[in-house]
């Protein structure tokens, strides 16, 4: 087909498939799927805010861990979400867990907001999105979703929350507390 030629109704490029990964891509396919309950999910390794490489393998043996992903510092939403995570951040401890915030963007805005939030809690940086993406948090258009997972000692999901449409309200502290106080973070399934 040239370029000057119309398309005809449903026609697609035969050079690329749908929803496949670039070859350009590093890593897992970009469109990949959450971690669904009682999978292990992808392993990372992200920079917090001091420059300080954090795997998630470190991690889990302090679980369980909140690992709670948000689409940037410049959301409102997020931010609101965060401060929701904030207030209930001594009861979660209490409770035995770890929360983690994960999330991609600008390093100073990152900084800016846990600075100004005052979040007692660590906050990773995914600067290129390689671990939204392996973790199937961005959609086929680019949007990246707020989701939190719970994960027990072993590193294997025992909770998740993942917000797949515009607007949906992401998972309240209260409900992850409700969750891990139910389950003695024992890690049993959500129900």
């Amino acid at each position: 087909m040239r370029p000057d030629e119309p398309r005809q109704p449903g026609f697609r490029h035969p050079w690329r498939v749908p929803n496949a990964p670039s070859r350009h891509a590093a890593g897992p396919a970009r469109f990949s799927r959450p971690p669904e309950l009682q999978t292990t999910p992808p392993r990372f390794a992200l920079t917090d805010l001091g420059g300080h490489v954090v795997s998630l393998g470190e991690l889990i043996p302090m679980g369980p861990l909140v690992l709670v992903f948000f689409r940037g510092p410049t959301s409102p939403a997020c931010v609101e979400h965060l401060r929701d995570y904030r207030q209930r951040h001594a009861a979660l401890y209490e409770a035995g867990a770890m929360v983690i915030a994960i999330c991609s963007g600008d390093r100073a805005a990152a900084r800016a907001l846990h600075e100004d939030e005052r979040l007692p809690f660590r906050l990773l940086l995914d600067e290129d999105g390689s671990v939204l993406t392996a973790w199937g948090l961005r959609s086929a258009t680019g949007r990246l979703h707020t989701a939190t997972f719970v994960l027990d000692k072993a590193g294997v999901v025992r909770f998740r929350s993942v917000e797949t449409e515009e607007g949906q309200a992401p998972t309240p502290s209260a409900c992850v507390l409700d969750w891990l106080r139910g389950h003695g973070g024992e890690g049993q399934v959500q129900g």
